[in-house]
């Protein structure tokens, strides 16, 4: 039951990373607008309401343990799928860069990387909660949200770039689901995986990059206020904050 409990605390501190996360990149790629924030936590509720309904609908020939264990490991791959998503939205949808999308591109792009993340998000609970009792489930979920919630924006923004983050949350999750189901060997997974950190901010700079097509990135640096890039057209150096242009040098 151990492996349970910390199972279900760490699911709660990647919900509340994955949802910090996404937002702010959904803002450093429409504009920074607050209506983004409401657009993206109400597809978030909506995608992991529906995500728990049809999860308790549906009869799994699996053990609850492994089952649980699947949705842990389906979780940390769709979060990378949605951060990445989000990233190579311009160049799937054909959208500018430094204009502004219209609101149906915006609610088309929430859509679609919110989807997988949050329907997971959505069945774990009551996967959870057939190995838990529902009060528990609530209560270890909600003391990682709290816990990832300070670590995250107070902490972790300020020191590792987002794929970082999202590195460690993943190597945590499939750590869980790994040990949950006395499958120790394959721990071996999460430790490789932490190999990449080696490499982190070129692999940030290389998606971030896919942000600003037609613009040499020169300078990245993430802050608990979002997200600020310098590049360089020809001679000309252009400074963003959450995707909206600030100012250029040299500017008389």
């Amino acid at each position: 039951m151990k492996g349970i409990k910390w199972a279900v605390f760490f699911s709660g501190i990647a919900a509340v990373t994955a949802q910090t996360l996404m937002i702010r990149e959904g803002i450093a790629l429409f504009g920074g607008y607050e209506l983004i924030s409401g657009i993206l936590l109400c597809f978030w509720l909506v995608w992991v309401g529906m995500g728990s309904f049809v999860f308790s609908k549906l009869e799994t020939r699996r053990s609850d343990k492994a089952t649980y264990s699947i949705l842990l490991i389906m979780l940390g791959i769709f979060m990378v799928f949605s951060i990445t998503f989000i990233r190579f939205a311009l160049k799937i949808f054909s959208l500018p860069f430094g204009e502004v999308i219209s609101l149906g591109k915006i609610i088309m792009v929430s859509l679609v990387s919110l989807a997988p993340t949050c329907l997971v998000f959505g069945a774990l609970f009551p996967a959870a909660s057939n190995l838990l009792e529902p009060e528990k489930v609530y209560f270890y979920e909600g003391i990682g949200s709290f816990c990832g919630g300070i670590a995250v924006s107070f902490i972790l923004i300020q020191i590792l770039p987002t794929y970082g983050i999202l590195l460690l949350v993943v190597c945590l999750l499939f750590t869980c689901a790994f040990i949950m189901t006395d499958k120790k060997k394959l721990l071996i997974i999460p430790v490789a995986l932490l190999l990449i950190f080696f490499k982190i901010n070129d692999i940030e700079r290389f998606f971030r990059s896919a942000q600003m097509p037609g613009q040499e990135l020169v300078g990245l640096r993430e802050s608990k206020y979002g997200m600020i890039a310098v590049t360089r057209t020809g001679a000309q150096v252009n400074f963003y904050t959450n995707g909206v242009y600030d100012f250029s040098y040299p500017d008389l």
